[in-house]
This record gives structure tokens, sequence and C-alpha cells, in this order.
């Protein structure tokens, strides 16, 4: 597809280190600290983003049409310390990232086999393994003695830690021992998939640091290394016998119900070597049904990393149903969550990605659910978790938010056992999905907008709401009496619709994420609304969401909203009676994507600590058209006191340009890392290197030794 100006997905890959330029307002003189953004950049062949229709040789290329989410992570550090304020960007290169790095697009068998493709939101290599891409949060962390440091997080990928003054990854955290992978051993992979969670939470006053590692039952993942194992040895052969199914769902067999199709589609991933002519090897894996596992870690900045395996307060094991995007922690709990992105190993083999428009499309009409509409909670009791590790009860509420959810953050303190949560609840959307190149948008009943592919499926299908929970970690009780929910659709008759929560995005709050400070009680949230775009709204995400359970809004009313279009905007919230106070409208083809609390420095002495300081934000604006940039990026700054006079700095530099930027963090200094741990990389892939078969052995070593250790000191 040829664009006369670059798109909306425009990112590039450039490493920057440049000052920022004032394009409108004047910087304030008591902004200080780093701010640190996050972000997909594409892959290795793309150059940055959009994944390009076409190789450089002409062929067609396989990641075109696959989601922005899927690629290598780039931190953006902003040093408002520095005058002027500079910007420097890395890439999260992680060993996998050298790997993949080995081997960009080329034809040939080799490359077929080590080289990593985007299947859907996972990029795989069929010999190597599952990438981490560290593409979504940065976690600060300060250890006493010790300087602050950062901890990149991804779902499915070991965390690492971060220099926050040069941007690089200093080790892994943990081993590979202290990490039970999603891959069984039938699945042979030195990079393998590790499910936790992309929030990690640190708790400055006791020095801890809490995340997640989750797997699913055996019994499921055996199929899919099944598939793994044929299409190393013959991708083709798989693909022509799933097209031979597919066209006879589509003929022969078109009149069986949706479910029975559903069926024989997981029938045939199940029973690969069936559908193939092959004999089902007869192992002990095979045979085997292994139980859900849940684990929740501890690091306290020491070389252990404590463990416990998580049972009810039945003694079941916890068995999540989508994935661990977050966790949170209170002053005597841990909240741990099912939360509303499908994230997970069986889902992302789900979506195994054959580049045929339509094998693709059939495999995500006939596999893909809704998010499950409320959100199941487990308490953890900090005081019982026994030093070292071992077992340990989360409690299930005996409810459950009503409501999805994909971010939240929990008051730290938690007077009388009750906990306070605030959860930005992503009504009837999709998260886990993007626009597809074959996606036909439900207002126009046209081909979906090039400019769009590739993004988060956006195309809401009722108002978004953000929710305060009061939560009983005794009694294990959802107080709905005293919980509150801010559903603003705003006046949408009007041209200043007026604080609303209208998709709701990323929101903020002074020390939200903070290596030194816990929030006792959060007294105010900005909330960014991403609202009503007709180019996001699929039909196919319509269907999916027109039977909404928690609807407010009628599908009807949702399209004629949707096709009169709703610009985004902040809007403050008052964290005690959720109700709104503040708010900024952004011109259409505007877009805020990042938002980050920063401190005043020196601090007010006439200003409440929760609103002394500015709202940054990331955000793109369109040019003009006879501009070659279609969007450029800037960074906006508004008064925390007043977001409603608009942003009192824009700063901007053109060697920056970013699309969807994810999760930010603030520190008061980009402080050089000095945390006295260190996982040796060579050591550690060695010791899973060595446990594979002889036949992968030698070759994947041979990799190993050239192309990824020569990048690690260690």
């Amino acid at each position: 597809m040829a664009f006369t100006t670059t798109p909306l997905l425009y990112t590039t890959r450039n490493e920057v280190d440049v000052p920022l330029n004032v394009v409108d307002g004047k910087l304030p003189a008591d902004i200080k600290g780093a701010v640190y953004v996050i972000y997909p950049v594409g892959s290795i062949n793309s150059n940055g983003l959009p994944f390009p229709e076409f190789n450089p040789d002409g062929s067609k290329n396989d990641e075109y049409g696959t989601p922005v989410m899927n690629g290598d992570g780039m931190v953006l550090l902003l040093n408002f310390n520095n005058n002027p304020v500079t910007a420097k960007s890395r890439l999260m290169k992680t060993p996998c990232f050298y790997a993949d790095q080995a081997y960009p697009y080329k034809q040939g068998i080799g490359n077929k086999l080590f080289a990593f493709k985007n299947w859907g939101i996972a990029r795989i290599s069929l010999m190597l393994g599952a990438r981490n891409e560290q593409n979504t949060a940065l976690i600060p962390i300060k250890f006493k003695g010790s300087n602050t440091a950062l901890v990149s997080a991804y779902d499915v990928g070991r965390p690492f830690l971060v220099d926050a003054s040069t941007l690089e990854l200093k080790s892994p955290l943990g081993g590979h021992a202290d990490w039970t992978n999603a891959t069984p051993p039938s699945m042979p992979w030195p990079f393998s998939l590790v499910m936790s969670t992309a929030h990690p939470t640190f708790d400055p006053y006791t020095q801890e640091l809490f995340s997640t590692n989750f797997i699913r039952s055996m019994s499921s993942i055996f199929s899919e290394s099944r598939v793994i194992f044929h299409l190393k040895k013959d991708q083709e052969l798989v693909k022509n016998k799933f097209t031979e199914l597919i066209d006879r769902l589509e003929t022969t067999e078109s009149n069986d119900s949706h479910e029975v199709k559903r069926a024989k589609v997981i029938d045939f991933f199940e029973n690969i070597d069936t559908y193939l002519g092959t004999q089902k090897p007869d192992t002990p894996e095979s045979n085997s049904s292994t139980s859900n596992e849940v684990y929740l870690m501890r690091w306290t900045g020491n070389e252990t990393i404590e463990k416990w395996l998580l049972h009810d307060q039945a003694g079941n094991p916890i068995a999540i149903k989508q994935c661990m995007h977050q966790i949170s922690i209170s002053e005597d709990y841990i909240l741990l969550t099912d939360t509303s992105f499908k994230f997970t190993a069986d889902l992302m083999f789900n979506s195994l990605y054959f580049n045929d428009e339509k094998l693709d499309a059939a495999v995500r009409e006939l596999l893909t659910n809704p998010m499950l509409p409320f959100t199941i909670c487990y308490v953890v009791r900090r005081k019982e978790l026994t030093p070292g590790g071992g077992t340990a009860v989360a409690y299930t509420l005996q409810q459950n938010i009503p409501l999805e959810t994909i971010h939240y953050s929990l008051n730290y303190k938690n007077p009388n056992g009750i906990m306070t949560l605030y959860g930005a609840h992503n009504a009837a959307i999709c998260i886990a999905e993007w626009m597809r190149h074959f996606d036909v948008a439900k207002i126009t009943g046209q081909a979906v907008d090039p400019e769009v592919i590739g993004l988060f499926a956006l195309g809401s299908m009722d108002v978004g709401r953000l929710g305060k929970w009061e939560i009983d970690g005794e009694k294990l009780t959802i107080d709905t009496q005293n919980s509150k929910v801010f559903a603003g659709q705003g006046e949408t008759s009007s041209s200043n619709i007026g604080p609303n929560s209208w998709n709701i995005g990323l929101y903020t709050y002074r020390d939200m994420i903070s290596a030194t400070t816990n929030v006792d009680r959060i007294e105010y949230l900005w909330l960014v609304s991403n609202g009503l775009d007709k180019r996001m709204l699929s039909e196919f995400i319509y269907n999916l969401y027109e039977g909404y359970p928690n609807r407010i809004v009628p599908p009807e009313e949702m399209l004629a909203l949707t096709e009169k279009g709703i610009p985004c905007g902040i809007t403050r919230i008052n964290a005690d009676s959720m109700v709104p106070d503040d708010y900024y409208q952004f011109d259409f083809d505007s877009f805020p994507r990042s938002i980050q609390f920063v401190p005043r420095t020196p601090k007010s002495t006439i200003i409440p600590a929760s609103l002394d300081g500015y709202i940054f934000c990331t955000v793109q604006v369109k040019n003009p058209p006879d501009s070659p940039i279609g969007y450029r990026s800037e960074f906006w700054l508004f008064d925390a006191m007043n977001v409603a006079q608009g942003p009192v700095c824009k700063l901007s530099n053109p060697e920056i340009q970013f699309c969807f930027t994810l999760h930010s963090t603030w520190l008061e200094n980009a402080d050089s890392f000095n945390l006295d741990y260190n996982v040796s990389v060579k050591e550690d892939y060695n010791e899973v290197i060595s446990k594979l078969p002889n036949i992968d052995k030698q070759v994947i070593q041979l990799i190993f030794d050239t192309k990824v250790y020569p990048f690690f000191k260690n």
C-alpha cells in the first residue's frame, strides 16, 4: 500500500540523543526529573512501523497486518533536569533481540526455521522460541544503599533490570530456574515462553518487589508443541491440510453451527497428527495433564527470588483464563486478578499466523471469544507468606468485580482490612484484538482504512467506566453500596463534550508508580478518554460485542455516535466522590497516548500535594496535508490544577517519531545503575541449551556463541 504521507502508525527505530524544542507555550521552571516512556517499534525487518505489505524483493511480507504491540520495545528518557530538556531512546536489546537480528528477512530453508515471525500478538521462531520484546512497562525500584533502577516488564517474558541513566539492560531478573516455563520439554526452545505480569509492583517501605508467574495445563500446551513439530517439518503441509478443513467448513459443511465449526478447528490443532497422517507419539508427556499453576514471586534485591505456589481457600489450584496483566498491593494485601487482556500461551497459538487472509479470518472468527465481562480477584494476605517460599493461599472473592478490568490501583492504606481499588473498565473493547487488513469497517461497509491496520481494536461498543471498589480482605466481599462507578457520556450533542469516559485509556495520579513513596490514599486521577473513531470499529468487533451484558448505551446509538465521532480528552476525577472536576478536549486527529504526573519542584506551599505538579502526555498531532509526515510526535505539559486551560508547553524533536506509546514513569533523577545483582546471560542460557535434544543442541549453541553472547559482558 503506497501512502502520499506517512500514516498514523509511523514509528522509527532510530535511537536518539537530542534536545527537545519548545514548539508552543513556555517550559515551566519548576518541572524537574526524568520521564520514561516505553513503546513498540516494529521488527528488525520493518525498520519501524507500519509493517510494510511487501518485502524488499517484492514478495508478500509475512509481518503485514500484524499488531503494533508485536514489536521491539523502545525506551525514551526525557530529562527535565537538563537545559534544554534532552531526549534519549534505546532499544530493549534482550538476548532474543540479537538472535532475531541474526536472521533478517531472506529466502531459504534455514531462515524459515530460525527466523522469528509474527504470529498474531507473539513473535516466534520454530527453532529458537518466543521473543521477549520488553515493550510494555517500566517499574522503578530503590533498595537501601542503591540508586533507583528500573524493571522492564512484559506479559510473556522474564523482566529485566535497566540502567535508568544509560537505558542499558543490565540483567534478567532471575535465572531460568527461577521461572516456570509455559513451554513443555516436547517444545525444545532456548527462548521459552514465560507468562508473568507486565506490572510487577514495588513496596518502597518494605523493600519488596512482587510479580507473578503462571502456566496452563500441560495437556492443552502439548497439542501446541505438536503443531510446532509439524511446522518445523513441513509448513506447507500444515497449511494445505488446514486449508482443506476450512474449505469444507465453507462448502459441504457450511450448514454446521458456529460451535460445531469451532470444535472442528480446535480438533485440527489438538489432533494434528491424525490430520497429517502421522502417528501421535505415545510418550508420558502426551498423556499427562498437569494442573494450572500460579506463582507469587518476591524479590528483595538479593540473589534469591522467593516463590509461592498459590491455591484458593478450598485447596484448588488457581486457573487464569485470560492473563495477569496487572497486580497491586496495599499495606496488608496483594491483589491478583484475571485481567481483561487475552495474552496467554494458548491464545497466542490460536492466533497462529498463516499470512493467508482466508485462513487468518477463519481462525479469528471461530476461535475468538469476547473478554470476560467481569474481573476475578484473588487476595493474598501478606502476613501469611512464609519466608523462603512454598505454598500460599490466594483467597477468591465471594463475588467478582462486575466489570472487565485491565489496569487498576489500590490505596496503600487498608483500614480495618478494607482495600480501595480504582479500576479502568474498558467496557466492550477487545484490547487483545487488532485491526486486520481483511477487516471491514462497520460504519462504511468498506475495507478498513489502511492507516489503522495493526492498531489495537479500539472500536468501543459501550461507554467506558472508572470504578471505585471497596474490598474486604478478611470477609472477601465487595461493598457494592459504598463502591462507585463513573460512566460519563458528556454532552455528545455539543462541540465541547465535557468530562467523559468514552473508550478509557491510561490514567495517572501523583506517585502512582514510585520507588520511594506509597500512596496511602489516592485523591485525584487524570484519565485519558480515546473517544470514538469510525475507522476503529470493525464489523468483527461489532458482532463480537453486540450482546455485551453490561450495556449502558444501545448498539444503534453506539453506531450513530461512532459515525459522528467523539474526540479524545483528559478528565480529572475526584477519587473520593468519583465526580469529574476538570476536563480538556483535544482536537479531532490529535491522539493522547501515555500520561504521567510530574511533581512540581520545589513543591508549592499553597497547592495540595496531590494537585501540585504537571500532567505529561505523549500526543500524536496531525500535520497539514502537504507535509510528508502524516503525524508529528509531541510532548504536552498541563498544569495539574487546571487541564481545561490546555497545555502550558509543547515540546518536540523531528527525530522522535512514535505511534502508540504505552506506560510511563517518573524519577527524580536518572541515576546510574549500582545494584549488586547480576545473572550471567551466558551461564544461564548455556544451562538451558545443555538440556536441548542433541539434534538441535550443536547448531543452537553456535548461534548463541556467535550471535548472542558477544553483546553481553557476562
